[in-house]
């Protein structure tokens, strides 16, 4: 079940869990043998721009969706009331309303 959630496109990072958590994409056991020897060097550099430009969008897409959630979040809430400090008000205690 994590395996599955891992590889599927985040709604939030808009990137895949697996390849956020581990610097690679996941072969699945359905996947074609397309597998490409790739040297030290080549993933170094790999890591350091392609994962690191990953990481600064997966940031920018987080920071959006908490936006857009706390949008929605808000649409819910009552607006604040006028009371202050020291104002007087009827306290309601339902413990003796029975």
């Amino acid at each position: 079940m994590l395996f599955a959630y891992k590889t599927k496109v985040n709604k939030s990072t808009q990137f895949i869990l697996f390849y956020l958590t581990y610097g690679w994409e996941a072969i699945l056991p359905f996947d074609e043998d397309n597998k490409t020897e790739t040297t030290l060097e080549e993933r170094v550099e790999e890591i350091s721009t392609k994962f690191t430009q990953t990481k600064k969008k997966t940031l920018e897409n987080i920071e959006k969706s908490q936006s857009n959630q706390k949008k929605y979040h808000n649409r819910k809430i009552k607006k604040k009331s006028n009371l202050n400090i020291g104002d007087k008000v009827l306290q309601y205690d339902a413990t003796k309303a029975k």
